[in-house]
């Protein structure tokens, strides 16, 4: 196999493996058999909406640990409130408006995102 296709296995690997483990993850943490997966961190309670973003867990990709001999670890960022990696950039972009002044500060202006 060639490197462009080895490299190409290990992305759709990892892939699927991400999407299996945020099925477990969605099944379990609606209360299924009492058991929730959510880290340490997520139980805390948080002062807003700005407060959950980037507290996300990360997960240990097995499969592909075992095959590289290297703890490989994949940051669930679909558990962001918008359910999305997205969700750390529009952060940051609003914060940086808001300190250049372009915004009002804690809210009240208008913001429209295009995707």
């Amino acid at each position: 196999m060639n490197r462009a296709g080895y490299s190409a296995g290990v992305v759709l690997l990892s892939g699927a493996l991400v999407w299996w483990w945020g099925r477990r993850f969605r099944t379990r943490r609606r209360g299924r058999r009492g058991r929730s997966l959510l880290h340490r961190g997520t139980r805390r309670a948080r002062t807003g909406y700005a407060a959950l973003i980037g507290d996300t867990p990360l997960v240990e990709l097995r499969a592909l640990s075992r095959l590289t001999g290297r703890t490989i670890l994949a940051k669930a960022e679909y558990l962001n409130p918008g359910g999305t990696g997205k969700d750390r950039i529009a952060l940051a972009m609003l914060e940086d408006a808001e300190a250049r002044g372009d915004l009002p500060e804690g809210g009240g202006g208008v913001v429209v995102e295009g995707t």
